[in-house]
């Protein structure tokens, strides 16, 4: 899979999850928790189109006496267009996209009557750069406390500090299964959680803990199904590929209960409530109670 691919991949997950309604984690991130998002401005649909369809009227690069170099950018205008700022404002990141060269504009007005379009940007619209924001060091107990499954599926992004992955995918699972209303939804919120976590190099152990939990992945997209393939074709078996897959599910069904038992010992070290874990694992409260 290319590098373009999983980035799509990616993004989808994302846009799905998280554009069209942002969520709380994302307001606490970027420090606007106390905003709402206006539905009756919504710019969030279809892609942004650009209003540029034509070639400046004039660029060029010039050379100052020091040897500093500059692009000369001049548009001749007839009208007192009100919306001329804005459209040199478009011309300047095209442009500096384009070369990376300080840019001195002009527009050259040969109309009759006085010109009075604006020619400054106020300081709250000038661009001077962005806030970087890292999802990394974001701590994944905050996001398991929520109720909304999208946001405990970034929990496989955070910063894990000292706890093993498993127990973080494991926690992760629980959640996911705990709020799904149903199963169609839990293989959705699992297949982006298997997506998301080859951002961290977790897609086998997520996919190893979703078997282990006797929970349902889109076994295509896997660590364990490519390993099978690759398998198969090492021996030469066309038909091997199919037998090999079922008879590693059929093995991972039959150390379940087994998995289960050490999942539940990790979570009750963890301090999870026990009929949490009884309702998660589908062991009884006195087998908990025994470990």
């Amino acid at each position: 899979m290319s590098h373009q691919k999983n980035s799509n991949d990616y993004d989808r997950i994302l846009k799905e999850n998280f554009v069209l309604d942002l969520l709380d984690v994302f307001k606490v991130v970027l420090g606007i928790q106390h905003c709402e998002l206006d539905t009756e401005a919504d710019i969030s649909t279809g892609k942004i189109q650009s209003t540029i369809e034509r070639e400046p009227d004039f660029v060029r690069i010039m050379k100052e006496p020091d040897g500093k170099r500059f692009i000369l950018h001049i548009e001749f205008q007839t009208a007192n267009e009100k919306n001329m700022l804005l459209r040199m404002q478009e011309y300047h990141g095209l442009l500096q996209r384009k070369v990376d060269l300080p840019i001195r504009h002009f527009v050259i007005y040969l109309g009759r009557k006085s010109p009075n379009m604006s020619t400054q940007l106020t300081p709250d619209k000038v661009f001077t750069g962005f806030e970087l924001k890292n999802i990394g060091d974001y701590n994944p107990d905050a996001l398991l406390q929520s109720t909304i499954p999208e946001e405990i599926i970034l929990a496989i992004l955070g910063n894990f500090d000292k706890i093993q992955p498993e127990i973080i995918i494991q926690r992760i699972l629980i959640r996911l299964q705990e709020l799904s209303t149903n199963d169609t939804k839990l293989k959705k919120y699992i297949r982006q959680l298997t997506v998301l976590s080859r951002l961290r190099n977790l897609e086998e152990e997520t996919v190893k803990q979703s078997q282990n939990m006797a929970l349902t992945v889109n076994i295509q997209d896997s660590y364990v199904y490519k390993k099978g393939i690759e398998k198969g074709i090492e021996k030469g078996i066309e038909k091997g590929i199919e037998k090999g897959l079922e008879e590693g599910i059929e093995k991972e069904k039959k150390k379940s209960r087994k998995a289960m038992l050490q999942t539940a010992r990790k979570l009750k070290d963890l301090g999870v409530d026990t009929a949490i874990i009884a309702q998660s694992t589908h062991l009884s409260i006195e087998e908990i109670n025994k470990l």
